[in-house]
């Protein structure tokens, strides 16, 4: 996803060669990474503007919906991007033949995701706690982007980097292993974590 590969990238839609070409457009990549910073960005200042300053308990509704997030994460990427009878499969799997390509959802996808996640956490709590427990999981996603990326890009001399990034390179020789990227949390709780790649004696670097 760091950049161009060399070789012919897969189809990454069914809806399409425009969508197609969208998805695999450097353009719509790096759009949606700046489109995810404005919208989390509103809809922290709609929370504040809602609740008036910044009590423990909403800035805490923030923080609950980061964690959903990577409990979203972990079952999107496990059932959604790697089952026979998910739509999305294509495209996903496009990244782990090309991973360093800038393989992407369309741009407006998340801000539009989170528009309806708002809608829905309106119907059970208030406005506040709305807009701030959406802000967190969008945060959620946009850390998961920014990991991802880098996570193909390079090394960083950071022990807990190099772990996340050990266990996300184990899942792309191992796709039935290893579906968290924010967290190696929910691969242990379900059992799906696996430390290294089949018949290696070292772990994936």
């Amino acid at each position: 996803m760091a950049s161009a590969s060399s070789g012919p990238v897969p189809r990454t839609s069914w809806l399409g060669d425009r969508a197609d070409r969208l998805t695999r457009s450097p353009v719509n990549y790096w759009a949606g990474f700046a489109l995810d910073v404005v919208g989390i960005a509103v809809f922290l200042v709609l929370g504040f503007r809602a609740s008036g300053a910044w009590p423990v308990a909403t800035c805490a509704t923030a923080v609950l919906g980061f964690g959903a997030w990577t409990l979203w994460e972990y079952n999107v990427h496990r059932f959604l991007f790697h089952e026979a009878w998910s739509p999305f499969i294509h495209g996903h799997l496009a990244h782990h033949v090309a991973p360093r390509h800038t393989i992407g959802l369309p741009f407006f996808v998340a801000i539009a995701i989170a528009g309806l996640l708002y809608s829905a956490c309106r119907m059970v709590m208030p406005a506040p706690q709305a807009y701030f427990f959406t802000a967190g999981a969008y945060l959620g996603w946009l850390y998961y982007g920014i990991l991802h990326h880098v996570e193909h890009a390079t090394d960083l001399a950071l022990p807990s980097y190099r772990r996340l990034r050990r266990h996300h390179l184990v899942h792309h020789a191992r796709m039935s292993s290893n579906f968290g990227v924010s967290t190696t949390v929910w691969d242990r709780l379900f059992g799906t974590r696996l430390d290294r790649s089949p018949g290696s004696r070292r772990d994936v670097s």
